[in-house]
């Protein structure tokens, strides 16, 4: 499996990451690891324009919330 990792929201935005996202896709990756998404609305957009699993980063000390299982 290949994950492909983009920072590029912190510094390009949403649009850009998924760009990137899409990109690494289209290259081969099998799932995606964006960082840091920090809202739930940005998952979905991520989950509705790619077809591979994206990787959430919930972690004590990351910049992710804690979502709950409804979200």
């Amino acid at each position: 499996m290949i994950m492909a990792r983009t920072d590029a929201i912190a510094n390009e935005g949403l649009d850009s990451a998924l760009g990137r996202a899409v990109s690494y896709v289209e290259a081969g990756a099998d799932a995606i690891f964006a960082e840091p998404i920090t809202e739930i609305e940005d998952y979905k957009k991520f989950s509705e324009n790619l077809n591979v699993p994206i990787l959430a980063n919930i972690t004590e000390f990351g910049k992710t919330p804690l979502f709950s299982k409804e979200d």
